[in-house]
């Protein structure tokens, strides 16, 4: 888990070099923020950030981790609000469709070739790649047998 989330954030990184703004701390530094949906996995992401920083003294990189209760769609808003949005985000699917205007064109990254059919219809507007899927998430279903039997029976 920890190898990927180092792969994730590298990649999202190398893509911010590509083609998105970032704020500069000083000459020789740059700072980008990463807003992270996810709680469950802000101190990996922390970890990874400092590992990154380490690597990377010329980069500032800073996780900014949606409270519980709050989504990021929410803390993003926010942020816009306040003028200081993040400089990458992770937010669901369909949240994406509010911020495309926002995003930088990456449709000719190599990676987009290797993305599963409809992988990215989420994170296009008209022929353009403005999103990057990076995770996978899977939900299990839990359900009473003997209830729904007794339901299909009286169905059929």
């Amino acid at each position: 888990m920890r190898k990927q989330l180092k792969v994730a954030i590298s990649l999202a990184c190398l893509l911010m070099f590509i083609g998105c703004s970032a704020s500069p701390v000083s000459q020789q530094t740059t700072k980008i923020t990463f807003l992270n949906s996810k709680s469950e996995i802000k101190i990996q992401l922390e970890e990874v950030a400092k590992q990154y920083n380490q690597e990377h003294p010329e980069v500032s990189l800073e996780i900014i981790t949606a409270s519980e209760g709050t989504s990021a769609y929410q803390k993003l808003m926010s942020m816009y609000g306040s003028g200081s949005p993040a400089t990458m985000s992770m937010l669901d699917p369909g949240d994406t469709q509010t911020f495309l205007d926002k995003a930088v064109d990456l449709s000719k990254e190599k990676w987009v070739a290797d993305t599963i059919e409809n992988g990215l219809d989420a994170v296009k507007k008209n022929d353009a790649v403005l999103g990057f899927p990076f995770a996978v998430e899977g939900y299990g279903l839990i359900y009473n047998k003997k209830v729904l039997d007794k339901a299909h029976r009286g169905f059929f």
